[in-house]
């Protein structure tokens, strides 16, 4: 695994300073591609895909983050990864100051237990969790009629427990904005998902 995270790393390092300015998807798109060719077709394929290609991209963006902290800044956010020189030595001992100070985020993707230990139910509780802030579904989910719920999943209310989370996930896919679809309707499918799955 190790070998593998320095050809991902060393992959990044040379996108990175060929353009400075990255969304995470457009990263995994460049690294599905030639010359690269490091994450397959199935790297978006389902939760479980997902969060790994996620957690092995940031794991080596914040390495990479330590590294150049002395000559780049680098930003690592979902939607723009952006590494820009640094200008001062003022600028530099601020950010090592921050660097030292507690960063959670750097700190969970740089633990390599938080990759090994995650299990798809974990994987699935965090998506779910994420998409009840971002949507303040619990509301939602109570207005949401249950009949309503099944056809915003495209599914028969005599489906069983593995057609829908199968369903759910191809939704969500279809319907993602880097596919076309929008915020509102992945908001839709969470709420109904969790509608259909609590109820």
């Amino acid at each position: 695994m190790q070998a593998s995270i320095q050809i991902l790393k060393a992959a990044l390092e040379e996108l990175l300073n060929k353009q400075s300015r990255w969304t995470e998807y457009e990263l995994i798109q460049a690294l599905k591609a030639e010359p690269y060719v490091i994450f397959d077709e199935q790297a978006l394929s389902d939760t479980q895909a997902l969060f790994e290609t996620h957690f092995i991209l940031f794991h080596c963006l914040y390495l990479i983050r330590e590294e150049w902290h002395k000559h780049t800044e680098l930003e690592i956010y979902t939607l723009e990864i952006k590494a820009k020189p640094r200008t001062t030595d003022l600028d530099n001992a601020a950010h090592v100051n921050a660097l030292q100070a507690q960063d959670p985020l750097a700190s969970y993707y740089l633990d390599w237990s938080n990759f090994t230990e995650t299990t798809q139910q974990d994987v699935e509780q965090l998506l779910n969790d994420f998409w009840s802030r971002m949507t303040g579904s619990t509301r939602k989910r109570q207005s949401m009629a249950l009949d309503e719920a099944w056809q915003q999943l495209e599914l028969a209310p005599t489906s069983d427990m593995g057609e829908v989370k199968r369903q759910y996930r191809k939704r969500v896919h279809q319907c993602h904005p880097d596919k076309g679809g929008s915020v509102s309707e992945m908001q839709a499918i969470q709420v109904a998902y969790q509608r259909i799955t609590k109820s």
